[in-house]
């Protein structure tokens, strides 16, 4: 992840996870709260256990999400991979047997459990967005972090070890097998796989290109693992459903709605941009 002290770049990428872990926090607190009053023990579980797996994301990584690219990177990396995964979620829900599903999280997590109990727009927001949030700030921050600075201690002795695709690997095992031990409410063989699967591929992804420069005119960062997440979650679900739930409570469900618009139209600009200038360049070249 690029550092750049306060620069422009730098508050792009703020922008995103700045809204991302405050709508996060905001409604952990809101349903702490509830659950406080409603002497509700699972809501007041749920709350807890996601603040400790989202704050210590961000302790790992030492603030690394306020600094990762601008908004219109972070927005295309989302829309695109949560277009990617929506289809796949879609496909298993509709056939939880077929081999796609080795791409899917098809099982319960442990939070999703506990939150079953929970009402059912809360449930949503909370299983759909709020945890994979969460989760993503630990898993593709936190965890990532944590292993690249054992590395390069372990490194001196061992330099096989400061090798990026090693890295890359080591990573991609760690960070995959902490998400399937976050989901510990569905310990069979099939759902751990495909949890861990699930991780390496964004793991992969993400890291991979910011390692390679795989993809010379597009960044991937690191929000595109949340898009896949959530897209996968609401493919799962259910997309007419969603937009039920989210209609169910306008107040909540319209803002959502708005931000997700937001992000989608932004990341069609930076597409256009991207077009722009390779027909500028191909212009230049021609001549």
């Amino acid at each position: 992840m690029k550092t750049n002290g306060l620069g422009i770049e730098s508050l792009g990428g703020s922008l995103f996870w700045i809204l991302a872990i405050t709508s996060c926090l905001f409604t952990l607190g809101a349903l702490a709260v509830w659950a406080f009053h409603s002497s509700n023990i699972q809501g007041g579980l749920v709350a807890m256990i996601a603040f400790f797996v989202l704050v210590t994301g961000i302790l790992l990584s030492k603030g690394a999400p306020f600094d990762s690219g601008t908004w219109s990177e972070n927005s295309l990396s989302f829309i695109l991979f949560f277009f990617l995964y929506l289809p796949i979620g879609i496909a298993v829900k509709a056939n939880p047997n077929s081999i796609i599903a080795v791409f899917s999280v098809t099982g319960s997590g442990l939070l999703s459990v506990i939150a079953t109990s929970l009402p059912g727009f809360l449930w949503w927001v909370l299983n759909q967005i709020i945890m994979p949030i969460s989760e993503d700030v630990l898993i593709i921050f936190g965890i990532p972090a944590a292993v690249l600075s054992m590395l390069s201690v372990l490194a001196i002795k061992i330099p096989i070890l400061g090798n990026k695709l090693v890295q890359l690997v080591i990573i991609g095992i760690v960070a995959a097998a902490m998400f399937a031990l976050l989901h510990v409410a569905a310990l069979v063989l099939p759902f751990i796989i495909s949890a861990m699967v699930f991780t390496i591929i964004r793991i992969v992804a993400i890291f991979g290109d910011a390692s390679f420069d795989w993809f010379k005119k597009i960044k991937l960062m690191a929000a595109g693992a949340l898009g896949a997440h959530i897209g996968h979650n609401i493919g799962v679900y259910g997309v007419i459903a969603s937009i039920d739930v989210l209609l169910s409570r306008p107040e909540f469900g319209i803002p959502l709605m708005a931000i997700f618009l937001l992000l989608l139209f932004s990341a069609l600009n930076q597409i256009g941009l991207l077009l722009f200038a390779i027909k500028t360049t191909i212009g230049s070249v021609s001549r």
